[in-house]
């Protein structure tokens, strides 16, 4: 229950700066950080995250933020209710 709550903090944050990269245009620290994501993701098992960002990273000129939010809220409201 700690470690899920832990990672759903890490993952609101992470997804804060994610946008932020995106916002600024830094198009390395966007790639740092979806990287750190998708790690975390892969850990527990989020693989509707995993395949988000795996799209993304394939053909990065489509929109990602929308898309990621979306998929960000689906996984904390799925493991929110296992914590």
């Amino acid at each position: 229950r700690e470690l899920i709550n832990l990672y759903l903090e890490a993952t609101r944050q992470d997804l804060a700066d994610i946008e932020q990269c995106i916002t600024q245009g830094d198009a390395e620290a966007l790639d740092a950080a979806l990287h750190k994501m998708k790690g975390a993701a892969k850990m527990v098992g989020a693989t509707p995250l995993v395949e988000v960002i795996d799209r993304w990273q394939e053909a990065p000129g489509h929109p990602l933020a929308a898309a990621l939010r979306q998929c960000v809220e689906e996984v904390c409201r799925q493991l929110g209710e296992r914590a």
